[in-house]
């Protein structure tokens, strides 16, 4: 559910098992800080809000699992891209855990990119911190080699021409090792569903050919679309992981 950031500042303490967790308002003073935050677009979304009722009327709300994502600009280099860096909170699992990220979101299909794995970093809620603010600030400060990266494989992926057969082999390579990480199934189902899909804009005519760059998005799209926040920045370096290695020409 999206809420205001306003709404998110404001909320209570979370507690669980006896343990009062930071406030939500101190998590995100000290993102937006490490990244200093000057009023950029930004995302708030929360899952499984606790609300208790007040006997004089009014509710007490606590999110225990929330999403921070700051939109940085248009790249300079691909217009249809974003630069943004993200925070994820989940107080309410057997392991608490934050999470920080920094990619690319396309324009057209808000789909999330991230090809570098030292652009995600996750670490035990319950520990110090400092280390995951050091990283923040390291991902803003990063901005421009990750929009060169990200600019380079753009380009490769576009031109790199697929036709139905490699399709096929590919989305059946990924579904057997789909298993190896946090990627799961559905992205790709849901991917094999969307580019025969005469609506979808993922579409392409099996007698003709596509690109990489329209297969990946495909699979990524499934994953903008799952109701699960906490996962979102794995899977989409995970399958930057899987297809990149394949294609030559992006080694």
């Amino acid at each position: 559910m999206k809420v205001k950031l306003d709404e998110l500042l404001n909320s209570k303490i979370y507690v669980k098992s006896n343990i009062s967790f930071m406030p939500a308002k101190e998590l995100v003073n000290n993102f937006l800080d490490s990244i200093k935050y000057t009023n950029e677009d930004i995302t708030i979304k929360t899952q499984n809000a606790v609300i208790n009722e007040n006997v004089e009327g009014g509710k007490n709300i606590a999110y225990p699992r929330f999403l921070v994502e700051v939109d940085k600009g248009i790249s300079f280099l691909n217009h249809d891209e974003s630069s943004v860096v993200g925070m994820l909170v989940a107080m309410d699992q057997l392991k608490p855990v934050i999470k920080i990220y920094s990619g690319m979101n396309a324009h057209a299909c808000t789909n999330l990119s991230i090809f570098d794995a030292d652009n995600v970093l996750s670490q035990d809620l319950l520990n110090d911190l400092n280390h995951i603010w050091q990283n923040v600030e390291r991902f803003a400060n990063e901005d421009e080699i990750k929009l060169n990266l990200h600019y380079d494989i753009y380009n490769k992926m576009l031109g790199t021409i697929l036709n139905n057969n490699m399709v096929n082999e590919t989305l059946g390579r990924l579904l057997r090792d789909s298993d190896k990480n946090r990627l799961g199934t559905s992205p790709i189902v849901n991917a094999a569903k969307l580019l025969d899909d005469k609506r979808s804009i993922y579409y392409f005519d099996k007698q003709k050919e596509t690109t990489l760059h329209n297969l990946y998005n495909s699979i990524t799209q499934g994953i903008t679309d799952s109701k699960d926040l906490l996962y979102k920045p794995n899977k989409s370096l995970a399958i930057a992981q899987m297809l990149i290695p394949q294609m030559p020409i992006l080694n």
